[in-house]
């Protein structure tokens, strides 16, 4: 085992559209968030030939001997003998229930945490050398249960970090990245964020007032090459099976790659690059919601009024799309505009008294219109999703008092994920004020709602090295 320690990091998503169309054939698109989940892997002492498993956001903790361990891995010449990861399944799914037997004989009180099965499927099958000693820790800023890919950014990030132990002289690329250092972040505060899952465990999210600006402590950031993104992408994959059963694979796509992810039934999914510092505020709504019960809903209503919902699905399909050729126009766009003044000075600052998109004297005023536009209609195109949800019966009273709270200055959102309460989001653009954007924050959480700014479309996995 490598001597110095592993850290990798995964970020969670959001749908953008798509929600529910997506299962009859329609486009949906998804967008990595930046809070992130991360692994870290520290060598031990080789006595007593422990592998210990810490959750401290859960407040749990695990201790396997290593040569237990290793008495269950499969044998060399049966491990890599397969050349799809569909084959690895294949061969290696029974492992599954040797596990939960294993971690059950240990923990009998903890039989149902599918994650730590997942973790330890995924340390025999993908392991190249032998198991050693070692102390494992997850921490994470994405709410469970919630719909903003938590397990998917925990498989990635797991996936990534034994990639990482497997293989440690495969080298990526580096960058400086304050974003993702958790310890050199620009934070507000802490929020504790009721989350909806089964669990109902309390997070620790910390929440950042600024988008991805440089500051004077970063962290260096390596980045996996594209062939080790596959491959821990399809790892987490498998991880994905054990935790959900039949996964579509979205949601460890985007937490991979990043960016921008849009998915078809009929050609799969396609990563894409989405435009830079693109913000939006994320709204708890704090209301449990049942996604099958939801899906169920949805599935009748298309059943008993075919003529009508295929016509609701048709138009949501058509907003996936606008909003795919908006988001391409406004990237190709942003590569061309002098960087906002505001993203470089004071953004945030309640005293500097200027809007966050006032942008330098050299800018084109014919490409600020143009972003404008663009802009608009993203907004029109979430105010339309919303609407096409509403209809088909998945959205809730507090996804109605949130549009109108953010209505009120001239924010626009809507839900993402199976609706019915859980999540929101409001597009934040270049013409809302800092003192715009706090007006609705106080708003929301006055209503009992947990709001936080947060960046979409930015990096997926990666490796955080010291300097």
């Amino acid at each position: 085992m490598a001597a110095k320690e592993i850290v990798v990091s995964s970020p969670g998503k959001v749908i953008l559209h798509g929600e529910h169309s997506v299962v009859y054939g329609k486009l949906a698109l998804a967008v990595c968030i930046n809070l992130r989940t991360k692994v870290q892997i520290r060598p031990l002492p080789a006595q007593p030939g422990n592998l210990k498993l810490h959750f401290p956001d859960l407040k749990s903790s695990y201790t396997f001997s290593v040569d237990a361990l290793t008495a269950l891995k499969p044998q060399e010449s049966q491990r890599f003998r397969h050349t799809t990861f569909s084959e690895i399944w294949l061969a290696h799914s029974h492992l599954v229930a040797q596990l939960k037997t294993f971690v059950t004989s240990l923990y009998p009180h903890r039989s149902d945490d599918q994650g730590i099965i997942a973790f330890l499927f995924l340390l025999l099958v993908q392991s190249r050398k032998p198991i050693d000693p070692m102390e494992v820790t997850v921490t994470s800023e994405i709410p469970i249960g919630a719909g903003l890919g938590s397990s998917a950014a925990y498989s990635v990030a797991i996936a990534g970090a034994l990639h990482r132990l497997n293989y440690p002289h495969r080298k990526g690329s580096l960058t400086r990245n304050s974003l993702l250092d958790q310890e050199n972040n620009n934070h507000a505060g802490l929020k504790t964020l009721q989350t909806n899952g089964v669990k109902k465990q309390k997070l620790e999210a910390r929440i950042s007032l600024r988008p991805n600006v440089s500051t004077p402590n970063t962290s260096l950031v390596e980045n996996f090459s594209s062939t080790a993104q596959e491959e821990i992408c399809q790892w987490a994959f498998l991880a994905e099976k054990i935790l959900h059963g039949n996964p579509s694979g979205i949601d460890n796509s985007v937490c991979t790659f990043g960016g921008l992810l849009s998915y078809q039934s009929s050609s799969g999914k396609t990563p894409l690059k989405a435009p830079d510092n693109l913000r939006i505020l994320l709204i708890n709504t704090r209301v449990s919601r049942n996604t099958k019960a939801l899906v169920e809903r949805v599935r009748s209503k298309v059943y008993e009024f075919p003529k009508v919902t295929n016509c609701i699905l048709e138009a949501m399909d058509k907003v996936s799309h606008h909003c795919l050729d908006t988001l391409t126009q406004l990237r190709k766009l942003s590569q061309v505009l002098v960087p906002l003044r505001g993203l470089e000075s004071g953004y945030g600052s309640e005293t500097s008294g200027s809007s966050c998109n006032e942008s330098s004297e050299d800018s084109d005023p014919n490409n600020d219109d143009e972003q404008e536009q663009l802009f608009r209609k993203l907004e029109v195109l979430i105010d339309t999703n919303q609407g096409l949800l509403s209809a088909l019966g998945v959205s809730h009273p507090t996804l109605d008092r949130i549009q109108a709270i953010a209505g009120k200055q001239n924010l626009h959102a809507k839900l993402t994920g199976a609706g019915g309460g859980g999540f929101a989001f409001a597009l934040i653009t270049p013409s809302h004020t800092p003192k715009q954007v706090k007006i609705v924050r106080e708003e929301m959480e006055s209503n009992g709602f947990d709001c936080w700014e947060t960046v979409i479309g930015g990096a997926g996995v990666q490796i955080h090295n010291a300097d």
